[in-house]
């Protein structure tokens, strides 16, 4: 069974890979690239990324050589897709460029490096300030983070605003950049959602936030989309995509590495003001404006005590009152998140002028201490000495969501174990190749090696992937976490709350 392979640049940068030019595939000495986990447990995803290694001894892949064919196109965020056919075509990455390292010496090797890299990259660079969100699940805070991000376009059924056929409320209401069918809906509901957030808290930070609560994940995978699984989908996913006995040329295998016989679940108890007029922020010092002047102050709320607060239903500085201002000095702009105002305020007047008070009101939420809760198995830790693990569910409020949480953990890696974290395939026959192209993020294998007399269920998390040699050598690198057991009690799920037959916990 033949492979080919396809690896095209959307040089045009008009959302396809069909013009001349874009597949460059003749031109790739040698590729490799990398989706999800790049260790087992991870809530949130590593960044997707490429290398291809492409002939240029035409320059034909150095940007400033004004001769070359794709002068003017070889720029960032261009997208890369790379494409694999047997028996069928599979995308096995999508990306966009970072940059483009031509090899400088003429006698040298006249080569060109691109580099790509995935959309968590964007969310690594965004800020984001929410509202607060009241009873509000994991995934539509994640939405809603992802709603304040620029991430590139992407294909499929979206809503856009104002386009005919794309903005139709209920039926077409998520962003762009996401596919409503990877998007899990979370079991998680926050009671209140922002108040922690620090100021200028990327996207990344605040994803990792409501997925380290919620016990989900959270990743990019081979078509460059965002997916958010709930904590409930590793342990409903239990169908099987085939067994690996003795076939893969290199294995990460551990006894012992994953244990923990401690495990604390920290959560943030919160307490709702009664009056809804308390004061969040007060302007520290007169703030002077030039004639025409516009300036955006960002009002970081705060107790007398400095403790962190958040402010619900937040209300605009009214005049006279708790704004005090020359005259022809206006608020011009006002935007409430959770726990910060962005304040425009601009001078109309032909003179100086000053805003010498400003308070931004509202009812007050307060955020007190961590507490923590703890789950220990005094046997395990006689014998095999302490293991703690540390979990932030800072999102919540909870105490029983903790110790549940901390409970469910310490019973799944209490006690000592084998355990295989990485393990690496080659394209030594049809069967393995069909394999390689096939089995992807989220599928559940079983391996069996003889040699340490392992075999046990596992949950492939992460790949990565090498072709060399003329790209017919492919290496294909998986990532794997032990399956959850496909036995346990879950509320409300088809098959698995049943009383009397599936009582072992989840969670």
């Amino acid at each position: 069974m033949a492979t080919t392979w396809e690896i095209a640049v959307d040089w045009n940068n008009d959302g396809d890979f069909s013009d001349s030019g874009e597949n460059i595939t003749a031109y790739v000495i040698s590729a490799e690239w990398r989706n999800g986990f790049d260790q087992p447990y991870m809530s949130v995803g590593d960044e997707n990324t490429a290398e291809l290694v492409l002939k240029n001894d035409d320059k034909r892949f150095s940007p400033e050589y004004s001769s070359g064919p794709y002068y003017g196109s070889l720029l960032p965020h261009r997208k890369v897709r790379v494409r694999v056919t047997t028996a069928a075509t599979t995308t096995m990455f999508v990306g966009w460029i970072e940059s483009i390292h031509p090899a400088a010496l003429p006698n040298g090797e006249q080569v060109a490096v691109l580099r790509a890299h995935g959309a968590k990259r964007y969310c690594d660079e965004a800020t984001v300030y929410l509202p607060l969100m009241e009873n509000a699940r994991s995934d539509e805070v994640i939405v809603k983070i992802l709603e304040q991000v620029a991430l590139p376009p992407a294909q499929g059924q979206v809503w856009l605003l104002g386009a005919t056929g794309f903005s139709e409320l209920g039926s077409t209401t998520i962003p762009a950049e996401l596919d409503a069918s990877l998007i899990e809906t979370g079991q998680a509901t926050f009671p209140y959602v922002g108040d922690t957030f620090d100021q200028g808290m990327t996207a990344t930070e605040a994803i990792y936030a409501v997925v380290s609560a919620e016990r989900g994940r959270f990743f990019y995978n081979r078509d460059g989309r965002a997916v958010f699984w709930d904590r409930h989908y590793l342990q409903l996913n239990v169908t099987g995509w085939g067994t690996f006995t003795d076939v893969f040329i290199n294995v990460d295998y551990g006894y012992g590495e994953d244990m923990a016989n401690v495990v604390e679940v920290t959560v943030r108890p919160r307490a709702l003001s009664a009056n809804d007029d308390d004061i969040l922020w007060t302007l520290d010092e007169p703030v002077s404006l030039s004639p025409g002047e516009e300036r955006t102050i960002r009002a970081q709320f705060k107790s007398d005590e400095d403790a962190q607060i958040s402010g619900r239903n937040v209300k605009v500085p009214q005049p006279g009152s708790d704004f005090i201002a020359d005259a022809f000095i206006n608020i011009v702009g006002f935007t409430a998140s959770a726990n910060s105002a962005e304040i425009t305020v601009r001078n109309d007047a032909g003179s100086d002028g000053d805003v010498d008070e400003m308070r931004v009101r509202g009812q007050k939420l307060t955020s007190f201490r961590p507490q923590t809760l703890t789950a220990m198995d005094p046997t395990s830790v006689a014998l095999y000495g302490r293991r703690t693990l540390t979990i932030d569910a800072g999102m919540m409020s909870d105490s029983n969501y903790a110790q549940d949480l901390a409970d469910y953990m310490l019973s799944r890696r209490k006690d000592p174990r084998g355990v295989i974290r990485k393990a690496t395939l080659a394209n030594k026959n049809d069967t393995l190749t069909t394999q390689m192209r096939q089995r992807t993020i989220g599928q559940r294998i079983q391996v069996v090696e003889t040699q340490t007399a392992h075999a046990a269920e596992y949950t492939i998390v992460g790949e990565r992937h090498e072709l060399s040699e003329g790209l017919k050598l492919w290496l294909c690198e998986w990532t794997l976490e032990p399956a959850a057991p496909s036995n346990t009690w879950l509320l409300g799920a088809t098959g698995r709350s049943e009383l009397g037959t599936t009582t072992i916990p989840g969670f």
